[in-house]
């Protein structure tokens, strides 16, 4: 499975606190993700799977 098959990480709202997240896990540092149930129940979104794969865009990292 190559990386556009994979379903996009939305991470955080742009800003430093994104740019952060995101070169972390560019860099290896962070390798899990964790989130509560309740918003994906509200958002009507599929719950993770443990050892799901995920694709990370580069916005812009400063």
């Amino acid at each position: 499975m190559g990386h556009d098959d994979l379903p996009a990480l939305e991470l955080a709202f742009p800003g430093p606190e994104r740019d952060r997240g995101v070169a972390a896990i560019l860099s290896g540092q962070k390798t899990a993700l964790t989130g509560l149930l309740e918003i994906y129940e509200h958002a009507g979104e599929a719950v993770p799977m443990t050892g799901q794969r995920f694709s990370v865009s580069l916005f812009h990292l400063e």
